[in-house]
């Protein structure tokens, strides 16, 4: 597998149009929603959950590396 993903417990989803075609879908970008791939606004109180998780990870977290799918960390790129 090449990407984003590489290297984290995250994996692809593939989505299909369901059958029932609406004019918007809101797919989730942050991966955090309890109810993928649709977004279920959960990013608008991650700023806070993330930073204690970040707080309290025992992994290392280096520049180089992708996100951390323990506590959520992401490298400033």
């Amino acid at each position: 597998m090449v990407g984003s993903h590489v290297e984290t417990k995250f994996c692809p989803l593939k989505w299909i149009v369901p059958e029932n075609k609406q004019t918007l879908y809101s797919i989730c970008a942050c991966k955090y929603t309890k109810s993928p791939p649709y977004c279920d606004a959960t990013h608008t109180s991650l700023p806070s959950v993330i930073r204690d998780q970040i707080l309290s990870c025992s992994k290392e977290h280096l520049s180089e590396l992708k996100l951390c799918d323990g506590c959520g960390w992401v490298p400033d790129w």
